[in-house]
């Protein structure tokens, strides 16, 4: 089983969604340093993150991993990111944002998911794990937090998405263009510094 929520969010609820993570004791990657070290989310980079034009996070938590995450930075024309394999390792909750800075709030986009499955060892020793109960059970506790200051509409193409009800008070079209149009249509309101990227969900 797999399981993926979508949010908008105000800049303050990503905020606290961060700060939530880390009073859970979690480990939240955030990106990958030239020598291949794994960067991690503390209280100092938290304004950092909450502003970047995107961001891609791996979660883990004691309850439902002990291992590392895994990480790989790319090159290319120029341009570097980083990847966090999706199934790799013991478990882990990724967490996608997207900066709408040229919404009338500057609100975010947060995707909130996990794989079908996750393989740790290599070779003959490679298995195959399904999601461990407790990463279940924290994806859906984080969810029907941020859930409870949300409200939940269905997108043109049937998503649901939750709306931050502060970002729904400052731009009131937001819902509409969501039933409308669906989640693309936030992509015209993306950091400048993405306008090349178009959402696919």
């Amino acid at each position: 089983m797999a399981g993926t929520t979508f949010f908008v969010l105000s800049k303050k609820q990503f905020k606290d969604l961060l700060w939530y993570l880390l009073d859970k004791n979690c480990c939240v990657a955030i990106g990958v340093n030239d020598s291949g070290s794994i960067q991690y989310l503390d209280d100092t980079k938290i304004d950092k993150v909450a502003n970047a034009p995107t961001n891609l996070m791996a979660v883990k938590n004691s309850a439902f991993a002990n291992d590392e995450p895994v990480g790989k930075l790319h090159k290319q024309d120029g341009y570097v990111w980083h990847s966090f394999p999706n199934t790799v390792g013991e478990g882990h909750i990724m967490i996608k944002s997207y900066d709408l800075a040229n919404s009338p709030t500057g609100c975010v986009k947060v995707d909130v998911s996990y794989g079908p499955y996750f393989v740790v060892g290599v070779g003959e020793n490679e298995r195959f794990l399904d999601p461990p109960a407790a990463l279940e059970a924290f994806y859906r506790a984080l969810v029907r937090r941020e859930a409870k200051l949300c409200t939940r509409i269905k997108d043109a193409v049937g998503n649901s998405v939750y709306v931050d009800n502060r970002v729904i008070e400052d731009w009131p079209d937001s819902t509409q263009l969501l039933k409308e149009k669906g989640l693309r249509v936030l992509s015209d309101y993306m950091s400048e510094i993405l306008t090349s990227y178009r959402i696919s969900t």
